[in-house]
């Protein structure tokens, strides 16, 4: 059948028998038709194996049932398609078509298309025919007739047998981003009756572990709505000076025993892929205060004083003693003795990284990487662990090192020859000649001292321009990488015109390239005297294009830098602090964390006011009141409704409450009341 008919063949004369069975159907088939053409032999093929394997098919047809339903196939589509379907076996078999072919046929698609229409059956609800139909108002239409007891399991979950899809995640991978946002919205809304609290938390994140991953790399903006669903403020301050704000964090922070990889919680994800824009998010603000006062900042200010240490050894025995005194030697050894030590501390957290699967990629090519442990792959901890190498390399190659054990038993008198003769100085004609170990101790030294900058994470302030300082860096160099060329070819180019007169400065390539940089500089007048007409021109373009147009498109694109990144700054000195916070965590035994986990008591049911007991999952602050001025402050979210209450009963459709303008707060209180209020602790 395959052999003597084309795929093209086979489609059109399946939609010509569609078209003349169910018209309708048409408008079901959008993608291009040489794509509809592919799937329809697909599918026959399929058919064609359930005979051989049915239960591998049915695994199959479960995924295809629930891919045509995002398409708006019902089971009241599946009889007219038989119908075309037979049609097309009866033109393309010809003769073949008999009566015992038809019954094979007949058997197969009869099993088939029962199993797609009980997929189909299944699966279809209120919510996803809202889905399919694309229809926000719809959608929520469907939610207001949901039992409140279920209303978050239509949201999260449509069961088709023991295949589980999620509306919310069909939303956001098709791009509904007001469907998705709505049902988000609707999930983490706190309800309440005089029985109990509603709220969609668990159900969101036991359906969707991943939510953090998925919005970070398909639908950022939804992140917003995540979070804020994640946050509750009291009405009112009891004393004027302070508010309860309940921040549901569990998920968020994950639980070690599911995350034993402090990167790969929620949080972790959030920190490794999410949009700039999110980290002055309170609910971030938060957890990242409530990691960095447990253990983040001491677990730094340790490692930050135990490499001050190292630098302030290395400034007093490589800097402000003689490098090359062999009498200091035992110094030296000790300063490399600590650096050894840290990088044998820094190795074993490495290996522990590795075998626990903490582990990174770094890519050197496009497409193209290696896992590393998380630790190496963060800048400056790479730096400051070359740092530690290097210093050891020198202070255990010291020359003095070979020459101490023949002189151990020799005078003061010979240590001091001996001093002399391992001195690695050369001084010839007043100069002084550098050893490779004291270029390698110099290199050194800017590490050490460029590692410092890791303390500027103390200060928001500091650490956004230090951010800033890196960006405005990142943009002088790629600005410099052009120039650099620009150089290059002007030099070659001169060196060719003028290289008879080489007191001109362009007698060899080194000797040009270095003449217009000075010139770039202006350190010293252009010795142009004598120039041909065509040098002239020459030079003249280079001053434009290097001078005229490249320094003045660096300052303008500086100009526009500085001022975006006043806007992005504070995110990202958060991020930055983020980062030390995770770092810290992975460094921390499991016990440890498990210990810290269940200090925070996050399976207990976190107060709205007092005596009335919420939902579990996040911990109350006591916040200063001037969060009411803040964007994200929502005034008491809390829906209460009075009347019969029933989970199987839907929620009455009522408008929320608007804010009052009383100062006083009476008028949130009026509001709340005349809603609902809640007499009795629904717990």
């Amino acid at each position: 059948m395959m052999t003597s008919h084309s795929e093209a063949e086979f489609g059109d004369i399946f939609y010509s028998e569609l078209q003349e069975v169910a018209p309708e159907m048409i408008r079901l088939f959008v993608r291009p038709r040489k794509l509809q053409y592919s799937t329809f032999i697909e599918f026959m093929q399929l058919l064609v194996r359930f005979s051989a394997g049915p239960e591998e098919y049915y695994n199959q047809v479960k995924p295809l049932a629930i891919r045509h339903m995002k398409y708006g196939v019902t089971s009241q589509s599946i009889k007219p398609f038989g119908a075309a379907l037979f049609g097309v076996l009866k033109r393309i078999l010809g003769e073949g078509y008999n009566e015992s072919s038809k019954g094979a046929w007949e058997y197969v698609w009869t099993s088939v298309s029962r199993c797609m229409a009980d997929c189909l059956n299944v699966g279809s609800n209120l919510v996803t025919v809202s889905l399919v139909a694309g229809e926000v108002d719809e959608l929520q239409r469907a939610l207001d007739l949901a039992p409140r007891g279920q209303r978050a399991d239509w949201i999260t979950r449509v069961q088709i047998h023991d295949s589980v899809i999620s509306p919310l995640y069909w939303a956001v991978r098709d791009g509904k981003v007001d469907m998705a946002r709505l049902m988000i919205n609707d999930l983490l809304t706190l309800r309440a009756d005089t029985d109990a609290y509603y709220f969609g938390y668990d159900q969101l994140w036991d359906v969707h572990p991943d939510i953090v991953g998925v919005l970070c790399k398909l639908c950022p903006a939804l992140l917003d709505d995540l979070f804020d669903g994640m946050m509750w403020h009291s009405g009112s301050s009891g004393d004027g000076d302070t508010i309860r704000v309940n921040y549901y964090i569990r998920a968020l922070l994950g639980d070690p025993d599911v995350f034993p990889d402090a990167w790969a919680t929620p949080f972790g994800v959030l920190a490794l892929h999410g949009p700039a824009s999110i980290f002055v998010h309170p609910l971030v603000v938060k957890v990242l205060e409530l990691k960095w006062k447990r253990f983040g900042m001491a677990l730094f200010l340790a490692m930050e004083g135990w490499y001050t240490l190292i630098l302030i050894g290395f400034e007093v025995v490589f800097v402000t003693m003689d490098a090359h005194d062999c009498n200091t030697i035992g110094a030296r050894m000790a300063v490399g003795a600590l650096a050894a030590a840290t990088v044998l501390a820094q190795s074993i957290l490495m290996m522990g990284q590795m075998r626990g699967g903490q582990v990174g990629t770094f890519v050197y090519f496009p497409g193209r990487g290696i896992p590393l442990p998380r630790w190496v792959l963060k800048r400056s901890n790479a730096l400051r662990l070359v740092s530690m190498v290097l210093l050891t390399l020198v202070s255990f190659l010291d020359p003095c090192m070979s020459s101490g054990s023949s002189s151990s038993s020799s005078s003061s008198s010979s240590s001091s020859d001996v001093s002399m003769s391992t001195n690695t100085t050369l001084q010839e004609e007043g100069s002084y000649h550098s050893s490779g170990l004291d270029i390698i101790t110099a290199l050194v030294a800017l590490l050490l001292w460029g590692g410092t900058f890791q303390l500027c994470t103390l200060n928001h302030r500091l650490s956004a321009f230090i951010f800033t300082t890196g960006v405005l860096v990142s943009d002088v160099s790629r600005v410099l990488a052009v120039l650099c060329l620009i150089i290059l070819a002007f030099a070659t180019a001169l060196v060719r015109l003028e290289q008879g007169f080489p007191d001109r400065g362009f007698g060899t390539f080194p000797d040009a390239a270095f003449t217009l940089v000075r010139r770039i500089l202006q350190t010293d007048p252009m010795p142009t005297d004598g120039f041909s007409v065509i040098s002239w021109i020459f030079f003249l373009t280079f001053a434009m294009l290097s001078i005229v147009g490249m320094l003045n498109i660096l300052i303008a694109q500086l100009s526009e830098t500085v001022a975006a990144l006043a806007l992005r700054s504070e995110a990202f000195a958060i991020l930055n602090r983020i980062h030390l916070a995770l770092e810290a965590e992975t460094m921390l035994s499991l016990s440890k964390r498990r210990q810290i986990w269940t200090e925070l008591n996050l399976h207990e049911n976190v107060p709205f006011d007092e005596g009335y007991l919420g939902p579990s999952g996040g911990i109350q602050c006591i916040e200063s009141s001037s969060v009411m001025l803040h964007p994200k402050y929502v005034k008491d979210r809390l829906i209460r409704v009075r009347g019969e209450a029933s989970p199987l009963l839907p929620w009455p459709v009522v408008e929320k409450p608007e804010e009052s303008e009383d100062e006083d707060g009476e008028g949130e209180d009026e509001d709340a009341g005349s809603q609902a209020g809640v007499d009795d602790d629904p717990n």
